[in-house]
């Protein structure tokens, strides 16, 4: 092995450097195929999209699933994400328990306002891969969002384009729909004044 290979890490291992506090901040790591990944600062626009999505769903959904923001989803041995928002079927205890596998997963978002080929490059054949059935990504560069539905092996078979001025549902919630506008959050004030 060269000196610029890193040996891979499992699951297991993760956890524990998080636990002995070698990984000091790790809700601002994940592990991806065996390796430790930084995950972005959230922007301005990410953290108001956030906030807008999580809002949208708590007053939606509230008696249908449980909310969960940036924790972990255990994928296999060698992947721990901590995608930005996920709706997971409804459990008495919150996942006291146990934590959240996929097959508890109705949908997944990512928020990405930047490093988005890294969601779809990396990230997104890891979702397929584990039968996670819709998956968001909220595109803030391009205003939109790509909804991914029909996981095949490491991909999805049904991909979606949704733009401001439309509205989606969940494969999930039928008859529910939420504004890509709302989703998308407001737009930045300063980035408008500089315009």
């Amino acid at each position: 092995m060269s000196s610029e290979q890193k040996e891979l890490i499992n699951v297991k291992e993760y956890r524990r450097l998080g636990d002995t506090g070698i990984l000091h901040a790790i809700n601002t790591v994940e592990l991806i195929e065996g390796k430790i990944v930084d995950k972005s600062s959230p922007g301005y626009q990410k953290s108001l999209s956030l906030k807008a999505i999580v809002g949208l769903f708590t007053k939606q959904l509230a008696d249908s699933c449980i909310v969960s923001i940036q924790e972990p989803l255990l994928l296999n041995s060698m992947s721990e994400s901590s995608p930005d928002i996920k709706l997971l079927d409804y459990d008495n205890e919150f996942y006291a328990n146990r934590n959240p596998k996929p097959k508890d997963v109705f949908l997944l978002i990512e928020i990405c306002d930047s490093e988005i080929d890294r969601e779809k490059k990396v990230k997104l054949p890891l979702y397929a891969n584990v039968n996670i059935q819709e998956l968001w990504i909220v595109n803030l560069l391009e205003e939109r969002i790509e909804v991914y539905r029909s996981p095949s092996g490491k991909n999805y078979s049904q991909i979606l384009l949704y733009k401001r001025g439309e509205s989606i549902e969940t494969l999930k919630f039928p008859g529910k729909s939420f504004a890509v506008d709302e989703i998308l959050g407001p737009k930045d004030p300063l980035q408008e004044k500089s315009k």
